[in-house]
């Protein structure tokens, strides 16, 4: 049997993976938290997600797969903006 054939571009594999993210009906309460916290480092945002949906069952797996999807940090000391696509 024949291996499956390689991806020419390895970043179109990666994207091509189902992410496990937060429900849909969470989603833009999410995004308004990382707006309103865009000043905080990636772990500390993290930190305020966690404890914003710790009564829900929501894991910190989930938050920081959904963080990294819906939000970037185009520099060190930038602030959190939403990615195209995922705006409010």
């Amino acid at each position: 049997m024949l291996p499956p054939p390689v991806p020419s571009n390895a970043f179109e594999a990666l994207d091509a993976t189902p992410v496990k993210m937060v429900p849909a009906g969470d989603l833009p309460e999410f995004k308004r938290l990382v707006l309103e916290n865009q000043k905080l480092s990636k772990a500390g945002l993290l930190e305020v997600l966690a404890k914003s949906f710790d009564n829900s069952k929501v894991t910190r797996a989930l938050v920081k797969n959904t963080l990294e999807r819906v939000a970037e940090k185009k520099t060190i000391r930038g602030l959190w903006e939403l990615k195209p696509g995922y705006e409010l």
